[in-house]
């Protein structure tokens, strides 16, 4: 029979599920899926995984340089038949609930169904972690292998471990690295397992060598970028203070629960340009478990105070409504970029879609009727350009990712054979385009609520497709068996 706290979870996540349905037109958010889903059209294009972004500064592109899993998944899908904007909606709303569901089952093994619980309920709190979990979901993927890491470190599962960190080199570029660091703080904390971390950190660094030998190879095209958004912050005090619970009882009882603090210690070098991911996104990670533990001590702490008084039905009558509260009651919501007045929608940047069916689909068969489909085109928004790619094949002469450099800088509207310039919310006509169209002689095809679109007379390149170094096929199949080898690894019952 379930236990009241599995089925505690089961709500949780199924709490979500419904959120996520609700909101399922709004998907995808702003801004992380158009790169990924221009991405996947580029491997459909080329027929498998390509090391250059050709779809993007066209048509000299860029390294490729983003690890290739989570685009593999795409592309997978993709195969299937289903149409790019359903595969986005359905990834953004199945990111959160899988990553719950992992959290609950590394927790539940490792401690007992209640600290799952009340780790599912900490996680749910803060509103910008559910959020870029949702946005950001090759980091939620890497986020959900850390955990597991976590598992299989201490049930010394070494073969296990050492799968799950050489595929997250493969899925994220960061979280690999803060993975180890944290396998480093406990290994220091924890001598015993100086050994299993030492296998796990040199197995996981071999399998992931052949794609970090050759980012190192582009590393001159790789620079760091502070967000816009490291502006923005979101603090729960009440989050924290179950958190600050958690840290004295972890000091207190020692044992595994010091990994938190090694996971604590190992996101501090996000500080630096990704402050924002850090106080309010990825960083939190630890700080949920902390949370976990605050929570599960202070029921305990509770039902000993209330002998006597079912005080097992605080939890439900209490903490979920107010979970519930925090969930649908969300934090004032401002206008921040130029999107947000069209279709009447405001919000802050991460809680935005900029594709609005009313005004993209126009654009499409614009595009569509006024050029070829290795044409490229030109758009005063980068995102708004992958958005083009993905739905119409032109590839766009900017890029999204600012982490990596294009492999020239030039006038990105001159190999163009569309511009198309997003209108500001005032409706001016900005200057920019003014010199633009003087400078190229761009001709007008049409204006509508939402762009200017021109032609430009002299046409100078074509979108140019890279040859693929693993076939799609084949890409899919190794990341089957490897998934595959994880799974049988990590519920096995014996050491392996």
């Amino acid at each position: 029979m379930i236990s009241r706290w599995r089925f505690g979870i089961f709500l949780v996540i199924a709490l979500f599920i419904f959120l996520l349905i609700v909101r399922w037109q709004d998907q995808p958010l702003f801004l992380d899926s158009y790169y990924h889903a221009a991405c996947m059209a580029g491997f459909k294009d080329a027929g498998g995984i390509v090391l250059h972004d050709f779809w993007e500064y066209a048509p000299a592109g860029r390294p490729h340089l983003y690890p290739p899993v989570f685009h593999i998944i795409l592309l997978g899908l993709s195969k299937l038949g289903l149409p790019a904007l359903f595969i986005l909606r359905l990834v953004s709303a199945a990111a959160y609930p899988i990553f719950l569901f992992v959290i609950s089952w590394v927790v539940a093994r490792l401690y007992d169904d209640k600290r799952a619980f009340f780790t599912v309920l900490a996680a749910s709190m803060p509103y910008t972690f559910f959020l870029n979990a949702m946005i950001a979901i090759p980091s939620t993927l890497a986020l959900m292998l850390f955990i597991l890491l976590f598992y299989a470190l201490e049930t010394r599962k070494v073969l296990c471990g050492a799968l799950l960190l050489g595929l997250a080199f493969y899925t994220h570029a960061a979280i690999p690295w803060i993975a180890i660091a944290t396998l480093v703080f406990y290994a220091l904390l924890r001598r015993a397992y100086l050994k299993h971390v030492f296998s796990i950190a040199l197995g996981g660094l071999i399998l992931a060598g052949p794609w970090l030998f050759y980012v190192s190879g582009k590393r001159d095209y790789l620079v760091a970028v502070s967000s816009y958004i490291n502006g923005y912050f979101e603090a729960n005090i009440l989050f924290y203070l179950f958190a600050a619970a958690g840290i004295i009882m972890v000091f207190r009882h020692k044992g595994r629960s010091l990994f938190y603090l090694a996971m604590a210690a190992g996101m501090i070098p996000m500080v630096k340009d990704y402050s924002f991911r850090f106080l309010c996104a990825e960083g939190l990670l630890p700080i949920i478990f902390l949370a976990g533990i605050g929570l599960d001590e202070i029921y305990s702490r509770l039902c000993a105070f209330m002998i006597g008084r079912r005080a097992k039905e605080i939890v439900y009558s209490v903490l979920l409504p107010w979970l519930i509260f925090f969930l649908v009651v969300f934090w004032p919501k401002s206008s921040v970029d130029r999107f947000t007045n069209y279709d009447g929608r405001k919000g802050t940047a991460l809680e935005l879609s900029i594709y609005f069916r009313k005004g993209m689909e126009e654009l499409f068969d614009i595009i569509n009727a006024n050029s070829r489909r290795d044409d490229i085109v030109f758009c005063n928004y980068s995102h708004v350009g992958g958005i083009f790619y993905v739905f119409t094949g032109r590839a766009s002469s900017v890029g999204m990712l600012n982490e990596v450099k294009p492999i020239y800088n030039s006038d990105p509207a001159i190999p163009a054979a569309l511009v198309i310039w997003i209108k500001n919310p005032e409706g001016l006509f900005e200057p920019q385009l003014s010199a633009l169209i003087d400078r190229l002689g761009l001709i007008k095809i049409k204006e509508t609520e939402f762009a200017y679109i021109y032609r430009n007379p002299v046409i100078m390149a074509h979108k140019q497709i890279a040859r693929p170094v693993i076939p799609a096929s084949w890409a899919l199949l190794i990341l089957f068996i490897w998934v595959s080898a994880v799974f049988v690894c990590i519920t096995r019952p014996n050491r392996i």
